[in-house]
């Protein structure tokens, strides 16, 4: 892991600036397939509220984008893309799952803001995703440019499962907890099994 620019941790997560600043994972040392299945959760309090009028980078690897503008989460994949709108206000906890179900190329995008209802969109890929991208970046695009400027509270990235929606709907409630669960289950009940990165402060 590697960070670039004004990015600290508090008591409270991971600060993501609103200037240069992001947090790279090597995929070398993790080996995650974009191309299988899988899902990121990530509870983050986004340091602006809604009608700002800034675009903000949340996560990116490879083509994939997960990203906020327009009052609205988006999940993009090259020309591929939709939608979620929401509104907060500067702080408000936001919970973002996406899932990839490499069987019928989808990706679903679930977002919970603080208590409101969980609301989702799903994405059919004109092309498949593939391969292993060098870097995982949490808070700009994979080329740099971009500002996340929020606090990362949570977040899980798991490989080879997918989850379906009463099970996102579920995380999204609380998603504080689920990075301190154990490690290896007998059962996949929630756990952080098959988790190639996870990050609770």
């Amino acid at each position: 892991v590697e960070t670039t620019g004004s990015v600290d941790m508090v008591p409270g997560g991971l600060v993501m600036p609103d200037s240069v600043g992001y947090v790279d994972v090597d995929n070398a040392a993790i080996q995650f397939d974009a191309g299988k299945d899988w899902w990121a959760a990530l509870q983050i309090r986004p340091q602006y509220p809604t009608g700002d009028g800034s675009g903000r980078q949340v996560l990116a690897f490879g083509s994939f984008r997960l990203h906020y503008g327009f009052d609205s989460y988006w999940i993009t994949v090259g020309s591929d893309f939709d939608a979620i709108p929401v509104s907060f206000q500067f702080n408000d906890r936001v919970s973002l799952i996406v899932n990839h179900r490499s069987s019928d190329s989808t990706l679903t995008l679930w977002v919970k803001v603080k208590d409101q209802e969980v609301e989702s969109t799903t994405v059919d890929l004109s092309s498949p995703l593939s391969g292993q991208p060098s870097t995982i970046r949490l808070g700009a695009l994979v080329n740099g440019t971009g500002t996340g400027n929020y606090l990362l509270e949570s977040m899980v990235l798991k490989s080879g499962v997918t989850i379906d929606d009463d099970t996102a709907t579920a995380l999204a409630a609380n998603l504080s907890d689920y990075p301190l669960k154990a490690e290896f289950l007998a059962d996949d009940d929630g756990g952080t099994d098959n988790a190639v990165l996870r990050f609770h402060p």
